[in-house]
């Protein structure tokens, strides 16, 4: 009695081997006064089996589970609830041996007796739905599997309420099979809830904290906030070294988990040094035959082949694969990523009809397991649209290089709707290549009408997406007529700008600690943007296609995207995507290289024809009898104003057409009716050097200008210090006065300042 209580609060504290100590005592004890068939023998013998489990000693777990389990069944019975419990902890170990067919029928068993004697509603019967849901995950199928963890969070809440452990261990699930599902933002959410409640009922020094912090991190490192993630996996780590030492799996599973993380970031060397140390590890506790030492191999063969070293990575590779064939058998999802490996590997010594035909196996099974709409499917689809393209295979480079954008905007779209601005940027780094720099440069190899038209609709999303997203969302807020939401919006914006002054300064000078203003940050972004959704959804103007910019074009309108990127070993192509009314398809025109552009001298630019003739004269026969041109610059362009450029030694290319200059051309779809506006605001003639005093005595002369304008003061963080400064510009003084006058001609009431 006494010594199993000690036992049983030592194990919650954490002190596993002492809690085994002590029963082994009161096992003895229980031996000589009730006999060894007795339940309370059973009972000490099943608690030393657990701490053994969590110790990562699952064969004398096992051991000792199976004896208890007879002596249950023989006094108490195969109907018995605590024979189920019983029937469900030998099964768990199974899981953790990697025996899952085992694993598998024995929950089945212990489902059946379990709801017999408890009923359907037990918080017991919860607990072998959730062990069942683990297992039938492991074995790739994650939508069941998510229908009996909901099942098994309902139950436990109702039995046992939101604060037990037992449904933090749901939620804690359900992130874990939110995630297998490519679905990370659902699985932050479930995943955050768990730890909070971990950390109100145990503590954040307990394992299930630590895990579930590893857990936090690997869906971070899938949406690209790899140093969030690298933070998390470090602290977990040191967590679980100081419980249980280094020759632990669980120890393994985050060290392999921070190796990836460092992968992701780019540090191939210490990902190959974690990553090398978490194999010897699970090779000592789990042996080489194991699920997760192929995991492990799996993980260093990635870093290998990051490292060069691709006979080592092959060989890895070969030997985790014949351990998940075993194991899962050939149409698993953890085969298929070997498959997946194997095309590369082959695909960097340009093998790649091989490539092709191993990618082309792993989308067949990736399509059957893990669904189309993961992010790992989107990724095979790239990969293989590359192999294609290296065997100049373009029609198939084509047909891929669609699909690939298809399940990269479902991706997208479905991803930045939950994301704070921070996340947005980390997200979109792992995607922008695509879109940037990737779907032109196939356009510009392969003429294919439908390729042009991913393009052009790419260059629309991609071309300042993440201001444009920030915008959207700020209108959205402001547009609700919601007083307290927009009070909470501007709130926010201000604890940013707090934070972004905060970060220029040196650490030493910080007056608080800057970590909680990030979280404070983070938390109220996260609180408006699920409070937005009740105003629509801000991304509905990122997703305008090329047809719709159509639409807007007259008969003598044309619209251009230009685009740099590379094509070839230190080649940088400019091009444009035009789009006139009567078009079937956008169209592609190669203009340039880079070193083209490079080698006009910058004097030249504005005085002679000779940047006008590589821009212009390319687009000189779709330019013809167009008289408005719709353009958004890329690269270099961006900083030279080429509308503006001689066509020839005495005459502009702006005399003949009207130039617009946009930031996208997705700018002519969002152009609101202008015919509600009333006033307007021109600045012209900016001294951006002028002091305090000067721009309190300038002020004065504005006193005919209204001050109940509703205009908000935010501090943006570009700032002209970051740059040479800005030069007096004086004919900008002379345009406004022009535009003030032209307004004034239309009885629109302009400010000039």
């Amino acid at each position: 009695g006494s010594l199993s209580s000690i036992a049983n609060y030592n194990s919650i504290l954490g002190n596993y081997k002492e809690a085994i100590s002590l029963n082994t005592e009161a096992l003895k004890i229980y031996e000589k006064t009730l006999g060894k068939e007795h339940p309370t023998y059973a009972g000490s013998l099943s608690s030393i089996a657990n701490y053994n489990s969590i110790l990562g000693n699952y064969k004398e777990a096992i051991s000792l589970n199976t004896e208890t389990l007879k002596i249950y069944e023989k006094t108490l019975g195969k109907e018995h609830p605590t024979y189920a419990l019983s029937i469900n902890s030998l099964a768990e170990l199974q899981v953790h041996i990697g025996n899952y067919p085992m694993a598998t029928k024995l929950f089945t068993q212990a489902l059946e007796t379990a709801k017999k004697s408890l009923g359907p509603n037990h918080s017991a019967y919860a607990t072998i739905l959730h062990n069942m849901a683990t297992c039938i995950s492991i074995l790739g199928d994650d939508r069941k599997a998510i229908t009996l963890e909901k099942e098994a969070l309902s139950i436990r809440e109702k039995a046992l309420g939101k604060e037990s452990n037992a449904y933090s261990v749901s939620l804690h699930s359900l992130a874990v099979l939110n995630s297998s599902t490519g679905n990370y933002v659902e699985a932050i959410k479930y995943e955050t809830e768990s730890l909070n409640i971990i950390k109100k009922t145990l503590g954040k020094n307990h394992k299930s904290y630590s895990t579930g912090s590893s857990c936090l991190a690997s869906y971070y490192s899938a949406l690209g906030n790899y140093e969030e993630a690298i933070k998390l996996d470090s602290e977990a780590l040191y967590t679980i070294e100081q419980t249980f030492g280094k020759n632990h799996p669980d120890y393994a599973n985050i060290l392999s988990n921070l190796a990836n993380d460092y992968y992701y970031y780019g540090n191939y060397v210490e990902a190959s040094r974690l990553g090398h140390e978490a194999l010897n590890i699970r090779e000592k506790v789990l042996g080489t035959q194991h699920p997760d030492y192929a995991e492990a191999l799996s993980n260093v063969s990635m870093f290998n082949i990051s490292l060069g070293n691709l006979a080592e990575a092959k060989r890895q590779i070969m030997e985790a694969s014949k351990i998940f064939q075993i194991t899962f058998g050939q149409e698993s999802h953890n085969y298929s990523i070997m498959l997946h490996k194997l095309a590369l590997c082959n695909a960097l010594q340009h093998n790649f009809s091989e490539s092709i035909r191993l990618e082309k196996e792993v989308l067949k099974i990736f399509a059957k397991t893990i669904g189309k709409n993961h992010p790992d499917y989107r990724l095979a689809l790239n990969d293989l649209t590359f192999y294609y393209f290296n065997s100049k295979d373009y029609i198939n480079t084509a047909q891929q290089a669609i699909l690939t954008t298809e399940e990269c905007n479902k991706i997208v779209f479905s991803t930045f709707t939950d994301l704070t601005s921070h996340e947005r940027t980390l997200f979109w780094n792992k995607y922008s290549n695509w879109y940037n720099y990737y779907l032109p440069m196939f356009s510009y190899y392969i003429s294919e009408p439908e390729l042009s038209v991913a393009t052009y609709n790419g260059a629309l999303l991609a071309k300042e997406l993440l201001l444009n997203a920030d915008r959207e969302m700020s209108q959205l807020i402001l547009e609700s007529n919601d007083k307290a939401f927009i009070q909470e919006y501007r709130d926010l914006q201000f604890n940013k700008t707090i934070l972004y002054k905060m970060l220029q300064k040196p650490k030493k000078e910080h007056i608080t600690d800057i970590d909680s203003i990030h979280r404070i940050v983070r938390k109220q972004e996260k609180e408006l943007i699920t409070k937005s959704k009740v105003y629509g959804d801000y991304t509905r103007n990122l997703q305008i296609t090329w047809k719709e910019v159509q639409k807007k074009l007259n008969k003598e309108d044309i619209a251009i995207e230009f685009l740099a990127f590379p094509a070839g070993k230190d080649s940088i192509i400019y091009a444009a995507l035009i789009l006139r009314p009567e078009t079937t398809s956008p169209k592609m025109i190669p203009l340039f290289e880079r070193k083209q552009l490079s080698n006009i001298n910058k004097k030249d630019f504005y005085t002679t024809p000779t940047l006008s003739q590589l821009i212009w004269k390319p687009l000189e026969k779709e330019l013809k009898g167009i008289k408005n041109v719709y353009f958004a610059p890329a690269g270099q362009l961006h900083n030279i104003a080429i509308e503006h450029l001689p066509s020839s030694d005495s005459t502009f290319i702006a005399e003949q057409i009207n130039f617009y200059r946009l930031s996208s051309t997705r700018q002519l779809v969002m152009i609101k009716d202008k015919s509600h506006i009333k006033e307007a605001v021109l600045y012209g003639g900016l001294k951006y050097d002028a002091d305090t005093t000067a721009l309190v005595v300038e002020n004065k002369k504005y006193t005919d200008i209204p001050r109940d304008l509703n205009i908000q003061h935010t501090f943006y963080p570009d700032s002209l210090n970051l740059r040479d400064g800005a030069k007096y510009l004086p004919a900008t003084k002379i345009e406004a006065e022009q535009i003030k006058q032209a307004l004034e001609n239309t009885r629109l009431q302009p400010a000039l300042y």
